[in-house]
């Protein structure tokens, strides 16, 4: 879902409704949001950078930088970083219960380097599914987005996260 909001706020149009299914109706793959999305293995200079940093991983969102969490929110369209620690409850169904209000996504295993930020996470709802993002944190300010993909493997750490996205284990479903 991100995917598609993302692709069509780069490319400059209109928020997007999803149906049920997590596909949007509508989506045109052009301008930046086409070299960033349009395969499910990031590009050569994108993942050999992947593969060269020194990645600390991450299990407590609040070991995140500040520029990944203002970065995710943006992508997520949310008012904040909304990411529950892995194994600590979220929004894991569309059925609302009664208590606290639960952050839709929870954190899997995430990674840190001096430019990146890898965000590995599952998304509660009708059909909960599995996320990975990669922002750049190099810069000043808001962190942007250099690969995003679905579904994927459950790694065990971070290296076999970071293997995954490079050798393409994730999907980039139709209509994102």
């Amino acid at each position: 879902m991100w995917l598609a909001v993302l692709a069509s706020a780069l490319a400059g149009g209109p928020v997007l409704a999803f149906d049920q299914a997590r596909s949007v109706t509508g989506v045109q793959m052009q301008g930046p949001a086409a070299n960033v999305f349009a395969s499910s293995i990031p590009a050569p200079a994108e993942r050999a950078k992947l593969l060269a940093e020194h990645f600390i991983e991450v299990r407590d969102v609040a070991a995140f930088p500040a520029s990944c969490k203002s970065g995710f929110a943006v992508l997520a369209r949310t008012s904040g970083f909304e990411l529950a620690n892995p194994g600590q409850p979220y929004q894991a169904t569309d059925v609302m219960g009664r208590g606290p209000r639960l952050p839709w996504r929870r954190l899997l295993i995430g990674g840190v380097s001096a430019d990146r930020c890898v965000v590995f996470y599952e998304i509660g709802g009708f059909a909960p599914y599995r996320s990975v993002v990669v922002l750049d944190i190099s810069g000043k300010g808001l962190a942007t987005p250099t690969w995003g993909g679905a579904d994927g493997k459950n790694p065990e750490n971070l290296p076999a996260l970071i293997s995954q996205i490079t050798k393409g284990a994730f999907t980039q479903p139709r209509g994102y």
